[in-house]
């Protein structure tokens, strides 16, 4: 099969066309994906690469955000460090993402879309393996200086290539955007499941900077086969983009998603600070309250992949995204069990099927914004092409880390004052808010355009 170029040329939607793609169950035929169906082992070589070095990528970082999970927080107390800080070095991450994601996204052609995903790969690779360094940092301020110093510059990094890695493969497959994005996020999920499991064996083998170590080389190793393999994208000039990025939010179809990002994101991150806790009463051990940590991201990395092959198969998002929510918030007020359902026992199997139906709905959610927003910039006259899909990227992983820096500090605080069962409650209500409020955003779109 010969090789094709990154950004394979998709005829602009005329205004009727566009127009037909408001309604809770509208027609894609417009900014459609997935007319044909996507075969791997029919893909040229060219297309194989990208997709093999974009899913790697998302693994590692996965891995490199996880890793240091079982066993930082006990080195960074010999060295100093309070349980306050240790927690604002772990929202750190989120937070540098979220201030630098928008600003990449939005000049990722204009400083080229291979500079920033290979820039980002190798600081954030480099990064790691330095974290590993600081076991022999001096402690007290060096430390703790150095610590926020090095995980500032690997978010930098992860924010780049993850950035950059979605704008690329999608420009590649525009016909399978949320396939290609649900592949990318089973990949990343794949990463966060097995850091800490990585993370903890490596460091009982050799120590603190071991894991760091194995990562980072794995990481720049990656960086090294995509800087040799990865093809040229086809990168658009500024004079190209006739509006502005800010106009994009300006469309509901984007602004409403990108709450649904950051609420959904929030849910999911404040069960990190609060579950342990409220599986206290059954008297497990750790090893089986790790499992439960690990039951929402293995249902969301398996159906992530299904959820993106069917929203680019049927033009469903509006059904999708509303009852997505409505089932994520019956989920948490699952795991509760919340006041609200007083009649439910506190049993184990519930808060299972809580974390299941959480996990099911966390991918559905997040794949169907994200196909949204990209329907919502091509409505505002942005061409579809990486430029668009870089924008695009850099807002959803700007909303999906600002849920993540204010999930664990929520969960902790609700959890500490009115308890868990009562904190799940309030991820259900907001959960149950954006359900409505997505509701009406496409009930008026039908209306509008019938």
């Amino acid at each position: 099969m010969e090789s094709e170029p990154l950004m394979k040329p998709f005829p602009r939607p005329s205004s009727r066309q566009r127009e037909s793609d408001g309604s809770l169950g509208d027609s894609e035929n417009s900014h459609s994906v997935g007319s044909t169906k996507l075969n791997f082992l029919q893909l040229s070589a060219r297309k194989k690469i990208i997709m093999i070095s974009c899913s790697l990528v998302e693994f590692y970082s996965g891995c490199s955000f996880s890793i240091m999970a079982p066993f930082y927080p006990k080195e960074a107390e010999r060295k100093g460090m309070d349980p306050t800080t240790i927690g604002f070095i772990f929202s750190l991450f989120e937070l540098v993402i979220f201030l630098s994601s928008p600003v990449l996204g939005n000049h990722l052609t204009r400083i080229g879309s291979k500079f920033v995903f290979l820039s980002g790969i190798f600081v954030g690779g480099i990064c790691t393996i330095l974290f590993g360094i600081l076991s022999i940092c001096p402690p007290d301020v060096p430390f703790i200086v150095l610590s926020f110093a090095t995980r500032s510059f690997q978010a930098l990094g992860f924010s780049s290539y993850v950035t950059a890695s979605f704008a690329i493969a999608s420009s590649e497959f525009p016909n399978h955007v949320s396939l290609v994005f649900g592949i990318l996020q089973t990949s990343i999920s794949a990463g966060l499941m097995t850091g800490p499991l990585i993370g903890g064996f490596l460091y009982e083998a050799g120590g603190f900077g071991l894991p760091f170590y194995v990562t980072g080389t794995a990481v720049v190793l990656n960086g090294l086969f995509v800087w040799c393999f990865l093809p040229n994208p086809n990168d658009i000039s500024k004079a190209e983009r006739k509006r502005s990025v800010f106009s994009i939010i300006l469309n509901p179809m984007v602004s409403i998603p990108m709450f649904s990002i950051s609420a959904t994101s929030l849910g999911v991150t404040f069960l990190e600070p609060s579950l342990a806790k409220h599986l206290e009463p059954f008297g497990l051990p750790i090893t089986v309250v790790s499992v439960f940590f690990v039951i929402s991201p293995l249902v969301n990395s398996i159906s992530s992949p299904l959820w993106g092959y069917l929203l680019d198969a049927n033009d469903i998002k509006g059904p999708i995204l509303v009852f997505s929510h409505l089932i994520y918030c019956v989920g948490f007020l699952l795991i509760g069990p919340s006041p609200l359902l007083y009649f439910l026992p506190f049993k184990i199997w519930i808060i299972i099927v809580g974390l299941f139906v959480v996990g099911l709905t966390f991918a559905s959610i997040l794949i169907t914004s994200m196909k949204c927003m990209v329907v919502g910039a091509l409505e505002q006259g942005f061409e579809n092409n990486i430029d668009t899909y870089g924008i695009v990227a850099g807002i959803f992983n700007s909303m999906y880390t600002l849920g993540g820096f204010i999930g664990p500090m929520l969960g902790g605080i609700l959890s500490q004052k009115f308890g868990s069962s009562c904190g799940y409650t309030v991820v259900g209500i907001i959960a149950l808010f954006m359900a409505a409020i997505t509701g009406c955003l496409f009930l008026v779109r039908k209306n509008r355009h019938q």
